[in-house]
């Protein structure tokens, strides 16, 4: 509502307080960078690997999840879907080569 109006639509002024008020415009181009920037490729050298274990909670149960070397945790999808009652359908035909 800087420059007048309802406010009902908005774009974001700053990206770091006391920054430039072109917010939008500056995210806007950082898209457009990523989504043409190349692609990265992966190869086996660049597969998860773990650091270690730990218990969280979720859903008021113990759950066992992976601490990969960035400190985040990891749990097998299946596990959580069968926790947040999400029904699911395994195809084991589909698997990437």
């Amino acid at each position: 509502m800087i420059w007048g109006g309802s406010g009902e639509r908005w774009d974001l002024l700053q990206l770091q307080p006391a920054g430039p008020t072109d917010g939008g415009d500056q995210l806007r181009q950082r898209i457009r960078t990523l989504l043409n920037s190349p692609k990265p490729d992966f190869s086996a050298n660049d597969l998860l690997s773990f650091a270690g274990e730990t218990v969280i909670e979720a859903r008021g149960a113990e759950l066992v999840v992976q601490i990969d070397a960035d400190g985040r945790s990891w749990a097998p999808v299946a596990t959580l879907l069968e926790r947040y009652q999400i029904p699911y359908v395994r195809d084991d035909s589909c698997v990437p080569c």
